[in-house]
């Protein structure tokens, strides 16, 4: 499968930049860190990520594992990014309802477009 993707970015004169691709394996038959995959050209190995650890994929971050922990992550940073942001300024409650429905809800939102967090995730 390799093999025929390297043919197409050959013959259509694309280069891949093998140090910022990554590999997810969800299901192993074998261990890919004894016999890595080579990709790229030159060819380099490329190593997969460990199963907990999210990488960015279309927008949404995911893992092999399944959870949303690196989303979570990324959520909570935003919020706490944002809250100390406002809080050394001096704005009327009209201004933050304002900014926090026009701002950071639909910054939450995409963020989850991936994920339902749970009641007791939203308190």
């Amino acid at each position: 499968m390799l093999d025929l993707a390297m043919s197409f970015f050959h013959l259509n004169d694309i280069a891949i930049n093998v140090k910022k691709t990554v590999l997810m394996v969800i299901n192993p038959t074998s261990d890919p860190l004894v016999d890595p995959l080579q990709f790229g050209l030159p060819a380099l190995p490329l190593l997969p990520l460990p199963k907990s650890e999210g990488t960015r994929y279309l927008g949404c971050h995911i893992s092999a594992d399944g959870s949303v922990g690196t989303q979570r992550c990324l959520i909570d940073e935003l919020v706490n990014g944002f809250v100390n942001e406002l809080l050394p300024k001096q704005i009327t409650d009209f201004q933050s309802v304002y900014l926090i429905n026009h701002v950071l809800v639909p910054s939450i939102l995409a963020r989850c477009i991936i994920m339902v967090p749970s009641r007791q995730e939203c308190l």
